[in-house]
């Protein structure tokens, strides 16, 4: 088990790396584009990744994430998983391409058309990866999974920032998809040395199936349950409406997803290796999601206050519709970031057929408000999407946590410490908001306020010594330790 703990502690230290660094790269370049480009322009891509984000559930049906699971993986698994997702791959790719003149007459827009057959390629090309990342990530080797995400988001950025320069409008943005994607391969099957063969043998998959029909199936439907929104502003508001918003979306969407990523990525397999011991499991999540809180509350809360002068001096006047929608979103963040870590009980303890079930559930309601909000136009949509995720909080949490006998008081008892220091953190940054003078610069608020929340938050969390606080303070101490006994 010390061999786990510092496996956990390496991957978390490595995944962090890359997510700082590639997410920090990934807003660099997310800014410069957004300056150089539309809101049409991203609506435009926006609409084709509501069609392109389903059809990658089809990539592999589940079968990466199987291999990451099952404790006795031999190579006919990962040969059939590879071969199987090759053809999707490619199947995907004919589709989609064939479907493209559909696709820009649903939402009448022609130009749709060339840009949904170029980014139908990603399928195919990525459909080489799948085996390769779900072995990286089995042996825990994220190391390697940082430098392949951070090569290709560096690389694949810069191109989008040159093609943009250069005037090629939306084209920039596709292009930057398509050469992240060839770039993953290429880096991977240099420095991976696992190899398939012509010898398929495909009722492997049978081994595998169970876990995987259920992981597939809840994919399936949650997908269009949290990507109706798109559809709908889409076909019925418009492409600039929907740029707005999906970057809205996308801001919200980096702590979650990067932040929870981070030990997402490592706790899933790592969990995976001890399903048997629910003891140490439901120790090993609570400290996680402990560790989560402690980032994820004081970025969302902080970002509600500062949300004006943060959108304004990042991506000038054209953005201010993002205001509103943004400091919605925030709220709807700090309980995603928590809520979406269920999904690791589910997946480790391989009850994935209860997964799909209240994914059902769920995902209807979340449809149900989508529609209902649009009444009020984007606004409208982004209330009633955050009002479902906090009415459904509670069952989405607790389903899977009755699976390592945790009580939901337990997990509040948890979060509240780091919830009353990010509220603090706001409270004082709103003040000071208040304070500056009306003159000054959206820049020069942003700073000032960003760097005054952050000393107040850590005051808060090392003068009281929050349990959050103190469990990322022994992971960290014990990774730089490990590093210099080397």
């Amino acid at each position: 088990m010390q061999d786990l703990d510092r496996k956990i502690r390496t991957g978390i230290a490595w995944t962090t790396l890359a997510q700082v660094v590639g997410q920090s790269a990934s807003l660099v370049i997310t800014i410069i584009l957004t300056r150089l480009l539309s809101p049409q322009d991203f609506g435009l891509v926006g609409m084709i990744y509501v069609f392109t984000g389903f059809a990658t559930i089809f990539a592999d049906m589940g079968f990466g994430a199987a291999l990451v699971q099952n404790l006795d993986v031999q190579q006919r698994h990962k040969n059939a998983v590879f071969w199987l997702s090759i053809a999707l791959g490619a199947l995907i790719t004919l589709i989609l391409a064939a479907a493209a003149p559909y696709i820009a007459s649903f939402y009448r827009e022609p130009a749709l058309q060339p840009l949904t057959v170029a980014i139908s390629l990603v399928f195919f090309i990525n459909a080489f990866t799948t085996v390769q990342f779900a072995l990286l990530q089995k042996a825990m080797d994220f190391r390697t999974i940082a430098a392949v995400q951070l090569t290709g988001t560096v690389l694949s950025g810069l191109i989008g920032i040159c093609l943009a320069f250069s005037g090629f409008g939306v084209w920039s943005i596709v292009a930057m998809q398509i050469a992240a994607a060839a770039i993953s391969v290429m880096v991977l099957w240099i420095i991976t040395p696992w190899r398939p063969n012509f010898s398929v043998r495909w009722d492997a998959l049978k081994d595998l199936s169970k876990f995987s029909r259920n992981l597939f199936g809840f994919r399936l439907f949650n997908y269009w349950a949290l990507n109706a929104d798109n559809l709908l502003i889409g076909r019925y508001v418009g492409p600039a409406a929907l740029g707005i918003y999906a970057r809205s979306y996308y801001l919200l969407m980096v702590p979650v997803t990067q932040v929870s990523g981070v030990i997402s990525n490592v706790m899933f397999p790592a969990l995976s290796a001890i399903q048997k011991d629910v003891e140490r499991v439901r120790e090993m999540y609570l400290n996680a999601i402990s560790v989560i809180s402690l980032v994820t509350f004081p970025l969302m809360l902080g970002l509600l206050v500062v949300s004006r002068p943060f959108v304004l001096a990042l991506f000038g006047d054209n953005w201010a519709g993002m205001i509103p929608i943004l400091q919605v979103f925030c709220l709807l963040g700090a309980i995603q970031s928590i809520g979406t870590t269920g999904g690791w009980l589910f997946q480790s303890q391989g009850r994935t057929d209860i997964m799909f079930r209240w994914g059902l559930v769920s995902g209807s309601i979340y449809i149900i408000s989508f529609v209902v909000g649009l009444q009020w136009g984007v606004i409208g949509v982004a209330v009633a999407y955050t009002f479902a995720n906090f009415l459904l909080w509670y069952p989405t949490w607790s389903i899977p946590a009755r699976l390592i006998d945790l009580k939901f008081v337990t997990m509040l008892r948890r979060l509240a410490p780091t919830f009353f220091g990010a509220t603090t953190m706001a409270f004082a940054v709103w003040m000071l908001g208040l304070i500056i003078p009306n003159g000054w610069s959206y820049a020069t608020y942003l700073v000032l306020q960003v760097a005054f929340g952050a000393i107040v938050y850590w005051i808060v969390v090392h003068t009281f010594r929050l349990e959050a606080y103190v469990i990322a303070s022994r992971l960290i101490a014990a990774y730089y330790t490990q590093v210099r006994g080397r």
